[in-house]
């Protein structure tokens, strides 16, 4: 089991990696409110998928066991919503964890 805040934590870090590896921008503030997809984004296509791989990385250390992000799904629960911030993933993939133990 992984709670959302550790979740966030998780995401934040992965961020925090693309940052230092020069792939966001230094000045971009991370937080719940941060957005990963949608106007405002700082990520372009191929940093959101070094995002995405990094993030599953982290999560499967964290749960012991293999973990795979499906976005269809992370748009489905994100319905009606023109980005995806955050603390909308966390809670995703915090979900998810929960409805697989």
């Amino acid at each position: 089991m992984i709670s959302e805040a550790r979740v966030k934590e998780l995401v934040i870090q992965t961020l925090e990696m693309l940052q230092s590896e020069g792939q966001i921008d230094d000045d971009l503030i991370l937080d719940d409110n941060t957005r990963v997809i949608g106007m405002g984004s700082r990520m372009d296509s191929m940093s959101f998928i070094e995002f995405l791989v990094g993030l599953e990385r982290a999560v499967e250390q964290e749960l012991g066991e293999d973990f795979i992000l499906i976005m269809h799904k992370v748009h489905d629960l994100n319905e009606g919503k023109p980005n995806l911030i955050v603390g909308d993933l966390a809670r995703y993939i915090a979900l998810v964890v929960r409805e697989g133990s």
